[in-house]
C-alpha cells in the first residue's frame, strides 16, 4: 500500500469491539487496519502513513491517550479519535487539549462514528494539500535569484518602482522584466495576489503536516519487510 492511500486504523483489545468498529466502517470504502494493542499499532504504522485512527482510550499496555502522544512525537499528524465508556469532562477536555481530533463516549450510534470519522479524513486531506501548497510555494520562491529576491522584498515593503531602480542601480525596463519574471516563476497573475499568497505562507509555515522519511517504526524497530 502507497504511503499517501488513506487508511483507518482501529485500535481496540477488546476483539469483538474491534470487529465491530471495522464492520461500522467498511460502510466508508476505505482501506481499514485493526490492531489488537497501541503496541502493535505503533510497530506497525509509518509515519508517512495517511488517514486517521479510531483509538479506545483504555486498553492493556499503552492507552489511547499515550498512543496519540507517541504519535505526535514520531511527526505523524494524522486525526485521531479516542473512544470510551468511562469520559470523565476534564479528561475529555485534557484529550482534546493535547490535539486529539474528537472523542466518543460509549455507547455511540454508527452514525456519530462514521461521520467522526469522515470528518477526520476531510481534515486529513485538507491538511495534506496545505502542505502541498506550502511546499510548492517555497520550491518556486527558492527559484528567485538573489535580485529577484531583494526586488520582491522592496515591492512587498510597498516600495514603488523608481525607489527599486535605485537600489538596484538599473533603468526603469529591467525593473519591468524583473517584476514580470518574478511573477511568471511564482506562478501568479500580480503583486498584490503574490503577497496575499506570501504573507499566508509566513503565517502558516508552522503549521503544516509533518511527515518524517523515517526508516523506524514509531516503537523504534524496523519496519516490517526491512
Amino acid at each position: 500500500m502507497a504511503p499517501n492511500d488513506p487508511t483507518v486504523f482501529v485500535v481496540d483489545d477488546d476483539p469483538l469491539a474491534r470487529q465491530a468498529l471495522a464492520e461500522v466502517l467498511a460502510f466508508l470504502r476505505v482501506p481499514i487496519e485493526a490492531f489488537a494493542s497501541g503496541e502493535a499499532f505503533l510497530g506497525h504504522v509509518d509515519p508517512r502513513r495517511t488517514g486517521c485512527a479510531v483509538v479506545d482510550l483504555r486498553m492493556e499496555g499503552i492507552d489511547g491517550l499515550e498512543v496519540h502522544r507517541r504519535l505526535r512525537r514520531a511527526g505523524c499528524e494524522f486525526p485521531v479519535i479516542l473512544i470510551s465508556g468511562y469520559w470523565a469532562v476534564r479528561q475529555a477536555a485534557e484529550a482534546l487539549e493535547q490535539g486529539v481530533f474528537r472523542v466518543l463516549e460509549k455507547p455511540f450510534c454508527d452514525d456519530e462514528l462514521t461521520r467522526a470519522v469522515e470528518d477526520a479524513l476531510s481534515h486529513e486531506r485538507a491538511a495534506l494539500e496545505r502542505k502541498r501548497w506550502r511546499r510548492d510555494f517555497a520550491h518556486r520562491f527558492e527559484s528567485l535569484d538573489a535580485r529577484e529576491r531583494l526586488t520582491f522584498d522592496l515591492i512587498v515593503a510597498g516600495a514603488g518602482n523608481k525607489a527599486i531602480e535605485r537600489r538596484l542601480g538599473v533603468a526603469t525596463r529591467t525593473v519591468d522584466r524583473i517584476r514580470s519574471s518574478i511573477l511568471r516563476k511564482m506562478n501568479a497573475l500580480s503583486f498584490i495576489e503574490l503577497a496575499r499568497a506570501y504573507g499566508e505562507y509566513r503565517g502558516t509555515v508552522h503549521d503544516g503536516v509533518h511527515r518524517p522519511e523515517a526508516d523506524g517504526c514509531l516503537d523504534g524497530t524496523a519496519p516490517p519487510g526491512r
